[in-house]
């Protein structure tokens, strides 16, 4: 019996897309653990622990990849398996464990241009919608319109303030209410000065603060979990340097995932008591 994912990759053997040998298996290599269902292990290396270290990201480019970290007895390996339109993309860095002097790690935000105008560009779109829908209205009856308006507007806010975090999704009922409330009658530059305008009264009260409050989203939205994070070699040597840019990696988003922050608490000591224990810091932290 083909499964879906045999059938995907199919389409794209037939479309010329990637590699053949590997279009048919899971892309992101989730649940397998790198060493040895994905890469071969060394003599007697022994896998300890590994992570779901950040997804990479490259908009411009349509890129994405899962970073999993992998620490065993012998190595420290980094494995980013990924795709992009073309096809398949793997990145991977390795380091002998007992070479390594130290953990850098930096998780933070960053700003991103491209999230500031896709932010602006959906707030537009959805207002335009939603203004759309109450003109239609308006034009079979102005109180219809009103109350068509006045309807999607509250909609549009109780969905803003019910929804946790999802800031793509708060843009768009934000600027859809909006809409709805400026084809109501509210023109959207005016309800600060004027709150007698037709249609007003609560609504011209309730309109700044969603706008103040699609303000604060936009800047939630372009501000971007990052995290970098540098493996130190005891000898000078290339450093593995996880971070955001062409110059380091070449993925424009590092975003931290749920197991980054147990990353950045345990696998320095991990390292160090491999390197001073052996055998017994593999019985320690495989427990």
């Amino acid at each position: 019996m083909t499964t879906n994912t045999e059938s995907y990759g199919n389409i794209k053997n037939q479309m010329g897309i990637g590699d053949l040998e590997r279009n048919a298996t899971d892309t992101y290599e989730q649940g397998m653990l790198v060493v040895p269902e994905v890469i071969r292990a060394s003599e007697g290396e022994i896998p300890v622990k590994q992570y779901n270290l950040a997804i990479l990201r490259s908009l411009l480019s349509f890129e994405r990849a899962e970073g999993h970290l992998l620490v065993t007895n012998k190595r420290l390996i980094f494995r980013a398996p990924g795709r992009s339109i073309a096809g398949r993309t793997t990145m991977q860095h390795e380091f002998a464990v007992n070479d390594i002097a130290g953990v850098e790690a930096h998780r933070n935000f960053k700003f991103s241009f491209l999230h500031l105008i896709g932010g602006i560009l959906l707030i537009m779109i959805c207002m335009m919608i939603g203004a759309w829908i109450v003109s239609v209205n308006n034009g079979m009856s102005p109180a219809l319109g009103t109350f068509i308006g006045l309807l999607l507007f509250a909609a549009g806010m109780v969905a803003f303030f019910t929804t946790q975090k999802e800031f793509k999704f708060k843009l768009a009922v934000l600027g859809f209410s909006l809409g709805a409330a400026g084809g109501s009658g509210i023109p959207l530059l005016s309800v600060f000065s004027n709150r007698n305008t037709e249609g007003g009264g609560i609504l011209a009260v309730l309109m700044p603060l969603a706008v103040i409050a699609a303000l604060i989203t936009l800047f939630l939205f372009f501000m971007r979990p990052n995290l970098e994070i540098k493996f130190k070699p005891k000898m000078p040597a290339p450093v593995i340097n996880i971070r955001r840019g062409y110059g380091a990696i070449g993925f424009t988003e590092v975003i931290p995932t749920m197991e980054t922050e147990s990353v950045i608490r345990e696998v320095g000591a991990i390292i160090h008591d491999l390197q001073q224990l052996g055998d017994l810091g593999i019985e320690k932290w495989t427990k």
